[in-house]
């Protein structure tokens, strides 16, 4: 019997995958959606950033990122860009500004500029600027397409 509990153990340990940042951070979007379509306030995601866990002590394998929040915030920002842009068909412009509270800059950029590095690359813009836009509702952006 014990034999068979730990090669259960060692089968279900070997056949583990870490999930990808792409996936963990669409997993959690889409649980934060969930309950905030519930009326449930999520206050906190991802781990508390420790120094154990902050030098790679207590992480034994997949994802961590201390801003792991803003990640999902970004993504779900990002989400939004791309149902604007295909709804008022802003695709292959030369340039783009998006404009939107300053307090929303880092969720429209991206970690690394990645929102807007992949909006230029899928939807063949040449250029896109962000612009403080004070006057938007709290969780508003405007896309505006140049020539």
């Amino acid at each position: 019997m014990k034999l068979m509990k730990y090669t259960l153990f060692i089968l279900l340990f070997i056949s583990f995958r870490c999930l990808s940042d792409t996936l963990i951070t669409s997993s959690g979007l889409k649980y934060i959606i969930i309950y905030e379509g519930n009326g449930i306030k999520v206050i906190r995601v991802g781990l508390q950033p420790t120094d154990n866990i902050n030098e790679g002590l207590d992480v034994a394998a997949g994802p961590f990122h201390p801003a792991f929040r803003q990640l999902v915030e970004s993504r779900r920002m990002l989400n939004r860009m791309e149902r604007n842009i295909i709804a008022d068909k802003l695709q292959d412009c030369s340039r783009m500004i998006i404009y939107t509270k300053e307090k929303h800059f880092s969720d429209v950029i991206g970690q690394k500029r990645n929102n807007i590095d992949y909006l230029k690359t899928k939807y063949n813009i040449g250029r896109i600027d962000v612009k403080s836009l004070e006057s938007a509702s709290d969780d508003m952006f405007r896309l505006e397409k140049k020539s």
